[in-house]
């Protein structure tokens, strides 16, 4: 039996920390110590670590909600480039029963082309693309960008089976709606037809050109 727990776990996340680490296997087997808690803290290591490729954890303690810790790590979905920038490199556990969402994620980390991986996540966990923050910064400079970025998504979206098009379109129309509105103003002058009395005419307004 292993003996590995919180305070080695400790160790493990300094040295996965460190971006001179080079290490992509390693295997905390049968540490029957190892619980929710040190599940965090490897998870939270792995926010910066982009080599290591497995961590088997095989006879460990972690319940469904350790493993959910993972699972932000590889798809952090509160903003779009929250979700570009998680982990898209780490891809087993061993052969341990994991909740669904986080077996999906390690699958679509095994894809050697990290860029896709990155949008089919984007994809994947943003039913709804809030476009605000881009077009706040950007005004809509950042619309034929968006347009290029949903082009060249559309492979990764029939592989999801997501709907593409609808996403599009919504994150298009989020561009369009914030559009002000622009009243073309004529050259002509608006004037109140006047009676004899000089009352205004219940007849409505007469449209004269200025010379």
């Amino acid at each position: 039996m292993n003996a590995i727990g919180r305070a080695g776990c400790e160790v493990l996340s300094t040295l996965l920390r460190d971006p001179k680490c080079n290490l992509e296997y390693l295997d905390l087997c049968f540490n029957f110590m190892i619980d929710d808690s040190c599940a965090a803290i490897l998870a939270n290591s792995m926010k910066v670590n982009r080599k290591l490729k497995s961590i088997i954890l095989v006879g460990s303690e972690i319940t469904e909600r350790g493993w959910h810790g993972f699972a932000r790590v590889l798809c952090d979905a509160s903003s779009l480039n929250k979700t570009h920038l998680s982990n898209h490199v780490l891809q087993d556990f061993g052969n341990v029963p994991l909740p669904a969402n986080l077996s999906i994620l390690l699958r679509l980390n095994s894809n050697n082309d990290k860029k896709q991986v990155a949008i089919q996540k984007i994809l994947l966990r943003n039913a709804y693309f809030d476009m605000e923050p881009f077009h706040r910064e950007w005004g809509m400079k950042m619309l034929p960008v968006a347009v290029s970025w949903f082009d060249r998504a559309r492979c990764s979206a029939r592989r999801i089976k997501q709907n593409f098009d609808a996403k599009k379109l919504s994150a298009i129309y989020q561009f369009a709606k914030t559009l002000p509105m622009m009243l073309v103003l004529s050259p002509k002058k608006v004037e109140l037809e006047k009676d004899h009395e000089g009352e205004t005419c219940r007849k409505g307004l007469r449209i004269k050109n200025r010379s």
